[in-house]
């Protein structure tokens, strides 16, 4: 790994290139949310999921493993062996939120990827990919989310379902939002709360499902690692379901952590960032992360992950906190 342009506060723009040597972290095609089928509303069995509440804590080592993670990618040195909580405790880096609260769907009702079925349009739909999303961060979520071990939650729901195409190139989009704040979730005074919209940080994953010809039911247990995410897609884990079956020529990175890359390298605090995938990334390749302030408009910044070639797979606005 090697870096292409040093960052510093003369250059408005740089970029870093990275090699990804391991399955760590999906990109995926453009987000297109223009629909175009007939149905209404599309799949209601999707609208009509009650939504998770999840519970985790703000412990500190996911947080540690997901900086050591980065570190080493970035060619970076790698922090203490041995996190612990400290006085006065750390805030949670921007986009460390991703390896908390992990899917919990035991191993045998996950789908043929591997995937959480809760999202899934159907069985005629078995292709997905992480086509894009937004991250919002509300004001005072540094000083909620530090790494203590204090309580927190997520809240998950499936907001809008979007059809594009017809017949075999028929695509099915769908927003998942995640909500996270302070708390276990499961009281009657925080189900008031989370109706009044008190969240730390709000996030929308966007997913495209596809269709394929059939396929071979798949046992899920063995798909299931212990990585940061919890997350048993086939893309990121299965070389030969990759290749045969999605047609890749390699293991997918995982979208969690081009975002969490992007956001890393914008280094100041982040109120907002939108991002679309537009193509995918390989295990192995190198990339790159750029970042550039978008001249005469004050706080927004461009930023975009580069494939081997050079072509852009990510694209993302972010707005800096003033």
């Amino acid at each position: 790994m090697n870096r292409v342009f040093k960052p510093s506060l003369i250059s408005p723009c740089y970029c870093r290139r990275l090699e990804l040597p391991t399955r760590l972290f999906s990109s995926s095609t453009a987000l297109d949310h223009a629909s175009s089928s007939s149905l209404s509303p599309p799949f209601p069995h999707l609208h009509s999921t009650p939504h998770k509440l999840i519970p985790d804590h703000l412990t500190p080592m996911p947080s540690h493993l997901l900086t050591t993670t980065l570190n080493d990618l970035l060619d970076l040195p790698s922090p203490s062996s041995a996190p612990i909580v400290q006085s006065p405790p750390r805030k949670l880096p921007q986009g460390h939120h991703l390896v908390y609260f992990p899917l919990l769907t035991p191993p045998s009702r996950l789908g043929t990827d591997g995937g959480d079925p809760d999202h899934s349009p159907g069985a005629e739909y078995p292709r997905r990919m992480w086509a894009g999303g937004e991250v919002i961060f509300h004001r005072g979520w540094e000083e909620n989310l530090v790494l203590d071990g204090r309580p927190w939650r997520c809240r998950e729901d499936i907001e809008r379902v979007d059809v594009r195409g017809e017949g075999v190139e028929e695509k099915v989009f769908v927003d998942v939002w995640r909500r996270y704040g302070l708390g276990y979730g499961l009281g009657k005074e925080e189900e008031e709360e989370e109706e009044d919209g008190r969240w730390d940080i709000e996030e929308r994953r966007t997913l495209v499902f596809m269709r394929e010809g059939e396929l071979e039911g798949r046992g899920g247990g063995r798909r299931v690692i212990k990585a940061l995410t919890f997350n048993a897609h086939s893309i990121h884990i299965d070389p030969l379901y990759t290749r045969s079956v999605e047609r890749h020529r390699g293991l997918l990175v995982h979208g969690p952590l081009t975002l969490a890359l992007m956001l890393r390298e914008l280094r100041g605090t982040v109120a907002r960032i939108t991002y679309r995938n537009f193509a995918p990334l390989y295990v192995g390749e190198p990339l790159r992360v750029c970042v550039r302030e978008v001249e005469g408009k004050g706080l927004p910044w461009d930023v975009w992950v580069e494939g081997p070639d050079g072509g852009m797979a990510v694209k993302g606005t972010a707005v800096m906190e003033r």
